[in-house]
């Protein structure tokens, strides 16, 4: 005991002098965006491989949810195939649709790390810059929203997720016209708040959200969740609505990284006006 502490007293001067190098390297990577990123696509490349054998570990104890829920997705999809619908007219001719254009690219990836006790937290994807992966793309499940792309490498992609203090998307109430911004305020995993609707809007339980689809990240239309609970704020003329999160991101593994054919055009055109 007396050696131990002979050699603490030796070598405290050194000892506080890497706490200290350790403290200020968590705030510089904490508080400065630039060096957060960096940390964030070294931390990539270095945690990529072993996340990914660990995933595929754990994969095997929800492959019969995993396999219901795809399956399901399989059957939404095939019902919009041209095979599904019944050709009742007798004089049918065919012709070439030019009114609509491809807007979105969808891309497969898996989720092999998970934060969830965070008060920002983010997911990193087996996908990366290699697969056409690029900062700014939305992400979504078969169930709803999971976040949007901050930081890609070539074969790994960083997704700040909706269960973030920074993470904001405008939605609207299905079927109407009002709109506002989703929020989560940490704590509870399965619920984000929806704010600016105001208080003549009339608003119940169990109506469902979705993505407004102004900001380009998203289309618009997809779900979001159900409302849970409605609460006037006595300062502003708005509700405080509870939104019950569609997405479930305790058990995302699968999610699909969405590509705006058309982000770049609209942005240049925003910078124009501005």
């Amino acid at each position: 005991m007396r050696k131990l502490i002979q050699v603490i007293l030796t070598h405290y001067v050194f000892g506080l002098f890497l706490l200290l190098e350790l403290i200020g390297f968590l705030m510089m990577v904490r508080y400065n965006r630039y060096h957060q990123i960096s940390y964030l696509s070294w931390l990539n490349e270095v945690t990529g491989g072993w996340n990914t054998r660990v995933s595929n570990v754990t994969q095997h104890f929800s492959l019969v949810e995993d396999n219901a829920i795809l399956a399901e997705e399989n059957a939404q999809l095939r019902a919009k195939l041209a095979n599904s619908y019944l050709n009742v007219s007798s004089n049918f001719n065919p012709w070439i649709d030019t009114v609509y254009h491809q807007n979105f690219i969808y891309r497969d990836a898996q989720v092999i790390n998970n934060q969830l006790n965070q008060q920002d937290n983010y997911l990193m994807l087996n996908k990366g810059s290699l697969s056409g992966i690029k900062t700014g793309m939305g992400v979504i499940n078969s169930r709803g929203i999971v976040g949007i792309v901050t930081d890609v490498s070539p074969h790994y992609s960083v997704v700040m997720s909706v269960l973030n203090s920074k993470f904001k998307v405008g939605v609207r109430l299905k079927n109407q016209e009002y709109f506002g911004l989703l929020k989560w305020n940490g704590g509870d995993l399965n619920h984000g708040t929806l704010i600016n609707i105001q208080r003549f809007v009339e608003v119940q339980e169990n109506d469902s959200i979705e993505t407004l689809g102004a900001s380009g990240i998203f289309p618009e239309g997809i779900h979001v969740g159900q409302i849970d609970s409605v609460l006037p704020l006595e300062e502003s003329n708005t509700w405080e609505i509870q939104v019950s999160l569609s997405a479930q991101l305790q058990q995302a593994k699968h999610v699909y990284v969405m590509e705006n054919v058309f982000k770049e055009e609209i942005e240049k055109l925003e910078e124009d006006i501005q």
